[in-house]
């Protein structure tokens, strides 16, 4: 019966040679001796691999449990501005994806855009009207519609009263945000004026914001057209990456007298 190499490994084979005691040389199997030292230096190595082994991964064991698996930070707290909880502390340096930054500036030049007002009614018109301001660079033709129902409400305010608003943006968070597209909530304040003399109170809003970016802007030469080529300087300038505001959701928030702080 054929035996496998570990059953080889571990038998007891010097009790089964030709020896006889007592006999030597005549009668002792010489001819086995390198096979026994062989198998018994075999034996006692694999002895000793599986019990340093063994202890190798008893010792890992005990090295990973030390290890503690739950990253920890330490972060500075501080009391929020209604004194009704607490918030931590921002970092002075934060690493963010450039591309992020640039839309959420983007996002507040287009809020600005949006509802502030200023005493130059022929600009103020520019801006909302012209086909390559920089606000209808940013904007999808979806709600285009709503910023000209804008600008003729507070053009006749501006005529009629002196109406002028000033926009402040207290904060912008990033809901989503990817290579494509992204949802941004703002929330600004706005101080209205009338012939220069501000309201009592000061409003604030929050407003979300879906952007998306469109195909890659096509190249124009000069020598192609004139206009197109105008207008393709203008995205550059204003809107290199294409992104369209496709989606604006204004909401009240609250209103403050004019020197208290702001929520």
């Amino acid at each position: 019966m054929k035996k496998n190499t570990f059953s080889k490994m571990f038998e007891i084979s010097e009790q089964q040679t030709n020896d006889v005691l007592g006999a030597y040389p005549e009668k002792v199997h010489v001819s086995a001796f390198p096979e026994r030292r062989y198998l018994k230096t075999t034996r006692n190595l694999t002895i000793f691999s599986i019990i340093s082994l063994s202890v190798t991964i008893l010792f890992a064991s005990i090295l990973y449990m030390l290890i503690p698996n739950i990253k920890t930070e330490v972060k500075l707290i501080t009391k929020d501005r209604q004194m009704t909880g607490l918030k931590f502390i921002e970092p002075y340096e934060v690493r963010e994806n450039p591309i992020s930054l640039y839309l959420e500036k983007l996002v507040n030049d287009y809020v600005i855009m949006r509802h502030e007002v200023k005493s130059d009614v022929d600009n103020l018109i520019n801006l909302w009207v012209d086909e390559n301001s920089k606000l209808n660079l940013l904007t999808s033709p979806l709600i285009l519609k709503d910023i000209l129902d804008e600008e003729r409400v507070t053009k006749q305010k501006v005529i009629s009263s002196g109406f002028t608003r000033k926009v402040n943006i207290l904060w912008t968070k990033p809901m989503s945000v990817s290579s494509v597209s992204g949802i941004f909530v703002v929330r600004f304040e706005t101080l209205d004026f009338y012939y220069g003399k501000p309201e009592k109170d000061i409003k604030t809003w929050e407003v979300f914001v879906r952007i998306n970016r469109q195909s890659p802007i096509k190249k124009v030469e000069p020598s192609e057209n004139e206009k197109d080529y105008k207008k393709y300087v203008l995205m550059l300038t204003h809107n290199p990456l294409n992104v369209k505001v496709t989606n604006y959701v204004i909401s009240y928030v609250g209103s403050r007298p004019v020197g208290s702080k702001p929520r």
